[in-house]
């Protein structure tokens, strides 16, 4: 949109070289997103890789944080690649916008694992519908939905890979312009703050001008989900 931001990685002393591949890409990984969900929002970004830290990866806000013993330095390692994807989503879908509720989880996790399975297709890793077509077929066995997880739920399967297959169904079912033309939107309406999924619902309905409340008792609300994806 014209800004600059400043962008500052973090890496442990005398090991810059080391975390290239991750730092070097980060531009194309920007420019991927923010076409599709707008202007990176927040003040500024970077990486920071972490000596001692076992916690997967955290999406700190404006600089997210990973393990610096990972391997890093292959520019095709699969869960590297994840991650980054995964972490720089949440800019967008938790840290601009977070959920105005625990409950509402799915808001940040099911979109940021969508949203590395869009990278991933993009690279070339794993077509979109793979990952769909697998996760779909998983939620035919009952748990919770995905979105009231339950304490126990929160940050488990049905939050995670198995809510994003809810994500692809609501791209299905409004088409590609409308997909990302809600999630800009939602973006835009609610940075920086906090929102519901009552909110990302009323936002939905009103740039699709559809009703939706049946698709999202459907998949959002339900413990186990249609076997089919809507066509």
């Amino acid at each position: 949109d014209g800004r600059q931001i400043p962008v500052t990685h973090l890496v442990p002393r005398g090991e810059l070289d080391r975390f290239g591949p991750a730092i070097d890409t980060v531009d194309e990984r920007l420019r991927f997103f923010e076409d599709r969900f707008g202007p990176y929002p927040l003040a500024g970004h970077g990486l920071a890789f972490v000596e001692g830290f076992n916690g997967g990866a955290m999406e700190t806000q404006g600089r997210s944080m990973f393990p610096a013993d990972l391997a890093w330095e292959d520019p095709d390692d699969v869960l590297t690649e994840l991650l980054l994807a995964h972490e720089l989503a949440h800019q967008w879908f938790g840290n601009a916008v977070s959920p105005g509720d625990w409950g509402d989880i799915w808001l940040n996790e099911s979109f940021a694992t969508y949203v590395q399975w869009m990278w991933f297709d993009e690279i070339g890793i794993q077509p979109i519908e793979e990952p769909a077509r697998l996760n779909l077929a998983s939620r035919q066995a009952p748990g919770a939905p995905t979105g009231a997880p339950g304490v126990d739920g929160m940050f488990g399967y049905t939050v995670y890979d198995g809510g994003a297959p809810v994500v692809h169904a609501l791209r299905l079912i409004v088409g590609d312009d409308v997909f990302f033309e809600i999630l800009q939107t939602w973006i835009d309406v609610y940075a920086i703050g906090s929102a519901s999924t009552a909110d990302f619902i009323a936002v939905a309905e009103e740039v699709s001008g559809e009703e939706l409340s049946s698709f999202f008792d459907l998949w959002l609300y339900s413990a186990t989900l249609p076997d089919e994806y809507p066509s």
